[in-house]
């Protein structure tokens, strides 16, 4: 229960008599999509909230008194500013994914200590808010940090996400020893990048991801129902750019069935590369390939006959949802030439100067640290990069 006091102004400039009197969301419950750019705003607060519960012991709230009247005063911005979001980070919460450590342990613990029960508690969320124990909400807010890290220590959280970064030790070495192995079985290789993503919005139902949020029922036990978020009108985003598990369906299906329909694409392909990311300027998950081909089989005209032939294929296969950015475009390919970037061109007969420089490109293109690596998985060990001959995969 929520309860009104005198007036006392607090560090952000609200005043303690500002409460909501009402902090029911309303009785409708009606199914939405996740909105354009909503996932990843959510998703980047959570992990900029656990990536500073987990990196300093800051506390998030002073509490003072004033005139026999408890306030909170914010001594950790980058902390207070999440306490508003904080129910709202378990619509991120699928019990079926698997999740970085860190995501995990936030989900874990809000489930069993949480700062509010529901959708509707979570509406009063001016840290005065004060409950019918005498706490405010900043001191429970103060208590889940203090949870959490706790938490975080007992679960060696530091660790494991230490060892899930090194993952990219061993994909740079794994990388390296495919290609090796590659050209010492073809010294001729041609190679052809792409991004396979996601168009951003849809147009029917059906391609769109339903919002969810959690409460406790009345067993106390906690249930997933229909987000009652406020709509913006942004247009519902496509379900792929935020459900990992439709983005590696789609995957498997491009490099599924080298011998049908598609076959002219695969004829001449000595082996692939490819990896699932989310992230970057779209912020949703896309997916980087390169195919490798027999350079001596796969002349100019036959090689963008083949680009043609990749793009139409993802974009069939994701049902007309798929877009394609072609790192061969002659106008991308002519900005990087004038950059000394372009590091593309085939190997021949083995040329050690020409492989060595796609090899690093491709190294530095698929093992690279720059905030994409996939956090929320289908399962445990469901495969980001993957890597293979024709009709094999490695």
């Amino acid at each position: 229960m929520v309860k009104q006091f005198g007036t006392i102004e607090a560090i952000d400039g609200l005043l303690l008599d500002e409460q909501l009197d009402d902090c029911s969301l309303g009785e409708a419950s009606v199914m939405r999509g996740w909105e354009l750019g909503e996932y990843l705003s959510l998703y980047n607060d959570l992990v900029e909230f656990m990536g500073s519960v987990l990196s300093n012991t800051h506390i998030p709230y002073e509490i003072r008194h004033r005139c026999g009247v408890k306030y909170a005063v914010a001594s950790s911005p980058t902390l207070t500013r999440h306490l508003r979001r904080c129910h709202a980070f378990m619509d991120l919460y699928w019990p079926d994914r698997h999740f970085s450590a860190d995501l995990k342990l936030f989900f874990d613990c809000y489930l069993a200590a949480p700062i509010w029960l529901g959708i509707g508690d979570a509406a009063c969320s001016h840290p005065n808010t004060v409950y019918s124990d005498g706490t405010i909400l900043a001191e429970r807010f103060n208590a889940f940090v203090a949870y959490v890290r706790e938490r975080a220590r007992a679960r060696g959280v530091a660790k494991k996400l230490s060892d899930w970064k090194r993952g990219l030790d061993h994909q740079e070495a794994s990388i390296g020893e495919y290609l090796d192995d590659l050209l010492f079985d073809q010294p001729d290789i041609t190679a052809m990048r792409a991004d396979f993503s996601f168009v951003k919005s849809v147009a029917i139902e059906s391609d769109a991801m339903p919002r969810m949020s959690w409460q406790t029922d009345d067993a106390g036990q906690w249930t997933r129902v229909p987000s009652k978020e406020p709509s913006s009108g942004a247009g519902w985003e496509t379900n792929a750019r935020i459900d990992p598990m439709l983005v590696l369906q789609f995957r498997e299906a491009f490099f599924d069935n080298q011998n049908g329909v598609d076959r002219e694409l695969f004829e001449h392909l000595i082996g692939y590369i490819s990896k699932v990311e989310q992230g970057s300027e779209q912020g949703a998950y896309h997916v980087h390939v390169l195919l490798l081909f027999d350079a001596k089989r796969v002349k100019v005209k036959a090689f963008d006959r083949i680009r043609l032939l990749a793009a139409d294929r993802w974009r069939r296969l994701t049902n007309g949802l798929g877009n394609v950015f072609d790192c061969h475009d002659p106008d991308y390919e002519a900005q990087l030439r004038r950059k000394g970037r372009w590091s593309l061109d085939p190997v021949l007969e083995s040329d050690p100067a020409q492989f060595e420089k796609l090899r690093a490109y491709v190294i530095r293109y698929f093992a690279k640290d720059d905030g994409q690596m996939v956090r929320v998985k289908p399962f445990a060990k469901s495969k980001m990069l993957t890597k293979g001959r024709k009709g094999l995969i490695l």
